[in-house]
């Protein structure tokens, strides 16, 4: 695995339930992934992915260190399916996530928004910054209801169901 170390700066706004129309004939990605956090932590959480893109499987392993609500240490490489399959039949307890990604570019930025099967009313919108202090233009077809990036209620690891 070639990992990647960088730091993690990234905005979260829990958006009304988007026009998946739309969403489709604006993103450049569609992804289907299967999020696993595998415990226990210290101070790190370690998270395993399987992401279907365009028919193609990929496999990555994460380690994120939170620095502050919105800036985390983040290492992450892909791995095979192999590993992915050790890591997710191991004795660790753990939780699940699956949601779909759309990638939209607006406004030279990449917004992120996952769209939840548990939720049909709302989702939620990422994007990462290149600092804390960046300017974000919004696309004008998401509704936003707020900002979440400091409630841990919307963390992908709290909507997570354990296994």
């Amino acid at each position: 695995m070639n990992d990647k170390t960088a730091y993690e700066i990234e905005r979260k706004f829990l958006i009304d339930y988007p026009d998946i129309e739309l969403l489709e004939a604006l993103s450049f990605r569609k992804i289907k992934m299967v999020q696993t956090y595998i415990m226990p932590f210290d101070g790190e959480k370690l998270r395993i992915r399987s992401c279907l893109e365009n028919g193609e499987y990929t496999f990555i392993k994460t380690v994120k260190k939170s620095i502050t609500a919105i800036k985390r240490l983040e290492t992450e490489g892909e791995i095979t399916k192999a590993e992915y399959m050790q890591l997710l039949e191991s004795d660790s307890p753990k939780k699940q996530l699956t949601k779909t990604r759309y990638c939209l570019d607006y406004e030279n930025q990449c917004f992120e928004i996952d769209i939840y099967p548990f939720w049909t009313d709302k989702a939620i919108m990422e994007i990462e910054l290149a600092s804390e202090d960046d300017k974000i233009t919004f696309p004008d077809c998401i509704n936003i209801i707020k900002e979440v990036s400091e409630d841990k209620a919307y963390r992908n690891f709290s909507l997570a169901k354990p296994l």
